[in-house]
């Protein structure tokens, strides 16, 4: 019988200001519906507004640790992976993704997120140093891929 070490799952879904953000369609589809009728208008501005906000709930990407670790777009083998660091100060993250950013780096990130992971790539073949990836529970993350690195 196999023992399932810890994984880790996380789906990064918009934050408070983004929905707020988003939800300002609504006035603009209204006015571009206007000539339609006030009532086609506003149905109109309902529906885009909720499909809109609806689909950024269903297409939040995904960060998700199992045999392999999965942020984005990005997949990463675990015997790759080195270092980790956590950034969650908005001016440590502010200079992770400015000054400080290597141009090879991937990035697996949410502007809306104001915490990153820092995670090493250790392949000697490959020219990406680190990877930073977006989370709200970048602890939680951390540990998981501890847990990964320990038990393998």
């Amino acid at each position: 019988m196999e023992v399932k070490t810890q994984s880790y799952r996380e789906r990064l879904y918009p934050s408070t200001s983004m929905l707020l953000g988003l939800s300002l369609s609504a006035p603009m589809v209204l006015l571009a519906a206007l000539p339609l009728g006030l009532g086609a208008a506003s149905f109109a501005a309902i529906c885009v507004t909720s499909i809109i906000i609806i689909g950024s709930f269903y297409f939040s990407p995904m960060v998700i640790l199992d045999q392999q670790l999965i942020a984005r777009r990005l997949t990463l083998p675990l015997d790759i992976l080195g270092h980790l660091t956590i950034y969650e100060d908005r001016d440590e993250v502010r200079m992770q993704l400015g000054p400080h950013l290597n141009a090879n780096a991937k990035l697996a990130i949410r502007g809306d997120i104001g915490k990153l992971l820092k995670v090493q790539i250790i392949d000697p073949l490959d020219p990406t140093p680190y990877v930073l990836i977006s989370t709200r529970q970048p602890e939680k993350l951390a540990s998981a891929l501890r847990a990964k690195f320990s038990s393998s």
